[in-house]
């Protein structure tokens, strides 16, 4: 999950609804917002609450927006009304705004604590092992640092200037999965517990300990998890480890030397609300990062180890020059995962995430960023773990 951002704002631009005579369409950062007509103007300052935030009543009932909000539960008490995008006369609206702007506070000044907003949170569901509708999977018994978890990513929308106009970019299609990464780690000695693990320490010291194996880990994104259930089959979080062409392609890059992390997104049925024809239980992975010694590979490089492996990769929609034109024109429209007419209920995509397509080593942190459909993110009966 992202990060909650509720920030006073200027309003960048009034644009004309072509649908509706009442109402104007206001940018606030990236995020467009449909709003009655007249009411901003260019260089306003509002407060921006972005879809999943969650208000408290009092501050839905003032904004008059509570019966548009989806109610958050605690048992059976309501604890708040969380915000959602949704299509308002054809046209996206994300978020919603109050022109009133609390006293003291500038433009760029985060007031969630101020308002009392919180973000939303999926429900737990099934305890540790849950990950997705009842994936199995206990967590390793050792954390290897080596084994890192994937980088968060965050909404563009929050950041106008992520990248610039013309700078070479992937856009792929997000995934609405379960996070996972399958690794080829090394792993030093453990001469284990009890009276053979005290011989075995006085051995290591007097003769030395042996080498450090590479040893194959699976996980979910926040845990490391068994590549083993107890009957001996593979977890869902060890599906790709299954596949003789995955552990050839971590073998290969780490040739005895290094740490190799696939990073894949499980899928399916069961997993989450949109199962992209999967059914009966039926599941699938698809890769799209690696990592060698923590270092993620260029687009390039990745995608032609992928094809040549012959590993399932999510869809590249789009490599070329960056635009805002071009990621608003990829973030919405049917999936390219499945056949549209066999995905489910919501047939379109969830997103996308955009990467540069060669990985900046000057740059702090990863840049990466996903930008969300306001189709998806208003979809019934949804799992939003995006």
């Amino acid at each position: 999950m992202s990060e909650l951002i509720v920030e006073v704002c200027e309003v960048l631009e009034v644009l004309p609804h072509g649908n509706a005579d009442r109402l104007e369409i206001v940018t606030v950062k990236n995020w467009p917002v449909v709003v009655q007509k007249g009411l901003l103007k260019q260089g306003d300052p509002v407060v921006f609450f972005p879809p999943d935030s969650v208000l408290t009543e009092e501050l839905a009932d003032r904004l008059g927006i509570r019966k548009y909000l989806a109610p958050v539960k605690t048992g059976e008490s309501v604890t708040g009304y969380r915000v959602r995008a949704t299509r308002l006369r054809g046209v996206a609206s994300f978020g919603t705004i109050d022109h009133e702007i609390p006293e003291g506070f500038a433009v760029g000044a985060d007031v969630a604590e101020h308002y009392g907003v919180t973000k939303w949170e999926p429900p737990a569901r099934g305890g540790d092992n849950w990950a997705g509708g009842g994936l199995k999977g206990s967590q390793y018994r050792v954390t290897n640092a080596a084994f890192h978890r994937y980088k968060s990513i965050s909404n563009i929308r929050h950041n106008r200037n992520a990248f610039k106009d013309g700078e070479m970019v992937v856009l792929t299609e997000k995934v609405h999965g379960s996070n996972m990464r399958s690794g080829l780690i090394k792993t030093p000695y453990d001469p284990g517990t009890g009276f053979i693990g005290f011989l075995r320490r006085i051995y290591c010291r007097v003769f030395g300990s042996p080498e450090p194996t590479y040893e194959l880990m699976a996980g979910s994104h926040n845990l490391p998890r068994d590549v083993y259930s107890e009957d001996g089959s593979l977890t869902e979080y060890a599906l790709p480890i299954g596949e003789p062409n995955v552990v050839g392609l971590l073998k290969y890059l780490s040739n005895g030397e290094h740490d190799v992390i696939l990073f894949s997104e499980l899928f399916g049925s069961g997993v989450q609300d949109m199962t992209y024809g999967h059914k009966d239980g039926s599941r699938g992975f698809l890769a799209f990062d690696i990592t060698i010694d923590g270092r993620y590979l260029d687009a390039v490089e990745k995608y032609d180890l992928l094809s040549r492996y012959q590993v399932p990769t999510v869809p590249v929609l789009y490599t070329g020059p960056f635009s805002w034109d071009v990621v608003e024109a990829y973030t919405d429209g049917p999936t390219t995962i499945c056949d549209p007419k066999d995905a489910g209920p919501f047939k379109g995509r969830e997103g996308v995430v955009v990467t540069c397509l060669t990985e900046p080593r000057d740059y702090p942190g990863r840049k990466i960023y996903k930008s969300i459909s306001a189709d998806y993110l208003a979809r019934k009966n949804a799992t939003d773990s995006h």
